[in-house]
């Protein structure tokens, strides 16, 4: 047979002792609708009943749920008879309910001698089974079904579970959970439901607490590894956080899943640095260049870990950095280097001084004083700082002590810019070598050399000529290497690692050398105003440089040709930066914009709006500059400004950052300061 169930339009019969809304909202309600006066004011039987109505609806929290859609209208397919299906309940009272199944007439191959069946359950929660044949249409407006003889219709005998005596038949309990099992599953989930608006609390409770737990479904326990990890490697940090708390079996796959934090890195734009390598293993030297591929995944947990919490320090609003503000001494003259090396901060000034500050504190540790004028090029390797001056001198420094140990003289005109060279493991012809063989100090100057010079060991013999000695006995300067020839201007900027060196210049050109032997392995041109920056990428052999002329040139040095001459902004390029395969460019025209190195296109522009581009420094989730007065923190993925660390200051001549802190050197009122801003508690 095949049965198609239908359900009436199902109305909500209202009792009349609930509350009516009033249709008009501006109308006031009749003070006699009692639904709507305070209890204190109706009649005490009205409010008896109406409590004890309350009452059984908590009592009964289904009681007046309406009968969800899904079991409105449906077909089920059992014998070849069509049926329709009639709710006679009323949702007021559901402690007696029916089910009526009522043959219809021509619906597919109906047979009209079907009987209608009806399953009742009693006032006393009693389920009977009966069949309602009659020849007058009863109160639902069900049409009649024809009295046929039940033995003479071979579909009733196949039909003996809807079909017994025209008397109500008692079931016990193994009959109820028989006949609940032959319905149809449609006719289940009402009856089900019919039962459920009976329930009260207390029953229901145990009940809705299995069922929980029988529903609940492992989905990863029958899928292959591979497929696990797939979609695992969809969840967002926190989600996949919360997968061991699920279950055992998820938590040992959270725990063998270390492929998810190392795609989680790669994903949040980290890399991997020599403080990562140093924790996997200790003990082995990394390779010329790190990278992610190079640490085991299994370390991945502990590294992604450090990098992202050092990430939300500094951008979530949520973790307000502290501040210490500081004045400097010599305050009437513009800082020209500022450095953070560990918990020290190094700063040099147009007064000739070098000062050492306490990071925490901001207490002055150590004054070097020698220089004659002022300090515009500084570096620091180890203990030891490297300083050069207008007054033609680059001294060498004893950081702990504060003693000049060292003086270098050569140079005649200012020196502007200073690099220390020291041994690094890089790739020579296809075999890893280390080169140079000892550091080296390089110093550029106005006077268009470079000069080269070993750097003195920490026990090497001092050397403090007099300010008399000829340049003959400069010369001799058991420290002197060689001085490198070739720029007809000022030398502007320098930049190396390892034994190459690229030098940029006012002439317009920059030179690539080899230090260890002076060699000038080429000569780059192709701007047409003064270079002001130069960057060397070692791994891909490429020079970077800016220039007055407003461009950005990309320079391959294995084939001496320029890739990319990149074209964007209005003013001078004075600044750069490369992080992984982006090159972050600083200019006058208030913009920074970030270039993809490896096809030269420009990615974003970022509006600092107002004044140059003074400092700019960049890592793999920031950069912070430095321009009218404000210091700014942008995100390097989106190029969004995050926030201002500082504001309201008359200029800013430095800035340099490391993982915990930033330190801008400022002015305010005519007055230096240094500006430290702490994202990881004020004693880190």
């Amino acid at each position: 047979m095949s049965f198609n169930y239908f359900t009436e339009s199902s109305s909500v019969n209202t009792n009349d002792s609930l509350s009516l809304m009033n249709s008009n909202p501006a109308t006031p309600p009749e003070p006699s609708d009692s639904s709507v006066l305070s209890e204190r004011f109706q009649d005490s039987s009205i409010v008896s009943a109406q409590r004890r109505n309350r009452s059984r609806y908590e009592q009964y929290p289904l009681r007046q749920s309406a009968l969800p859609d899904s079991l409105k209208q449906f077909n089920v397919n059992s014998e070849d008879v069509s049926y329709r299906f009639y709710d006679m309940t009323s949702s007021q009272d559901v402690r007696e309910f029916d089910v009526a199944l009522v043959p219809q007439r021509n619906l597919l191959s109906s047979s009209p001698s079907a009987l209608s069946e009806r399953l009742t359950v009693s006032h006393r929660k009693r389920i009977c089974r009966r069949n309602d044949v009659s020849s007058a249409p009863n109160s639902y407006g069900i049409p009649p079904s024809p009295k046929v003889d039940a033995s003479l219709t071979p579909i009733n005998q196949r039909r003996s579970a809807f079909c017994s005596s025209s008397q109500p038949e008692p079931l016990n309990l193994m009959s109820i959970a028989e006949k609940y099992q032959s319905l149809p599953e449609n006719i289940q989930a009402y009856t089900f439901f019919q039962l459920l608006r009976s329930c009260d609390r207390q029953n229901m409770r145990p009940l809705m607490n299995k069922c929980e737990l029988l529903l609940k479904k492992d989905l990863l326990a029958h899928l292959p590894e591979f497929i696990v990890r797939e979609i695992l490697g969809y969840l967002d940090i926190q989600s996949f956080l919360t997968v061991p708390l699920v279950h055992k079996k998820w938590k040992n796959i959270f725990m063998s899943f270390t492929l998810y934090w190392k795609l989680q890195f790669k994903e949040s734009g980290f890399s991997v640095d020599i403080q990562d390598w140093k924790y996997a293993y200790p003990l082995k030297t990394p390779p010329p260049f790190l990278h992610n591929d190079h640490i085991a995944d299994e370390y991945y947990y502990e590294i992604f870990k450090r990098h992202y919490v050092k990430k939300q320090r500094w951008i979530s609003p949520a973790i307000p950095p502290s501040h210490l503000s500081f004045p400097v001494h010599d305050s009437d003259r513009m800082i020209t280097f500022l450095r953070i090396h560990n918990d020290k901060i190094v700063i040099s000034s147009e007064s000739g001084s070098i000062q050492i500050h306490s990071a925490v504190t901001g207490a002055l540790e150590t004054r070097l004083d020698g220089h004659k004028d002022g300090v515009w090029a500084v570096q620091i390797y180890g203990n030891t700082l490297v300083s050069g001056s207008l007054d033609k001198t680059i001294r060498v420094w004893n950081m702990k002590t504060g003693e000049c140990t060292h003086i270098f003289r050569g140079h005649t005109s200012t020196i502007r810019c200073l690099e220390i060279l020291t041994p690094k493991r890089v790739f020579r012809d296809g075999k890893v070598v280390i080169e140079p063989s000892r550091p080296y100090i390089v110093s550029g100057s106005r006077d268009h050399t470079l000069r080269v010079w070993k750097f003195p060991e920490e026990n090497d013999p001092r050397y403090l000529p007099s300010e008399s000695t000829s340049i003959e006995q400069w010369e001799k300067n058991p420290y002197y290497v060689h001085t490198l020839l070739g720029h007809t201007e000022s030398v502007r900027c320098i930049s190396g690692y390892g034994d190459i060196l690229v030098s940029g210049s006012y002439d317009y050109s920059i030179r690539v050398w080899r230090i260890s032997t002076g060699e000038c392995l080429c000569h780059l041109r192709g701007h047409t105003l003064r270079v002001y920056s130069v960057l060397y990428e070692p791994e891909k052999n490429l020079c970077i440089s800016s220039s007055m002329d407003k461009t950005v040139k990309v320079w391959d040095l294995r084939t001496r040709a320029c890739l990319y001459t990149l074209e964007g902004h209005s003013l001078p390029v004075t600044l750069l930066n490369i992080v992984q395969d982006k090159l972050i460019s600083g200019s006058a025209d208030s913009t920074i914009r970030i270039w993809d190195l490896k096809s030269g296109i420009q990615q974003m522009v970022m509006y600092a709006n107002g004044g140059y581009i003074r400092t700019l420094q960049a890592d793999e989730h920031k950069i912070v500059s430095s321009n009218d007065g404000s210091l700014k923190l942008w995100d390097i993925k989106t190029g969004k400004l995050l926030k201002f660390l500082l504001t309201d200051v008359s200029g800013i001549w430095q800035v340099h950052y490391d993982d915990n802190r930033c330190v801008a050197a400022v002015q305010r009122e005519n007055q230096a300061y240094l500006e430290v801003v702490n994202f990881f508690g004020r004693d880190s």
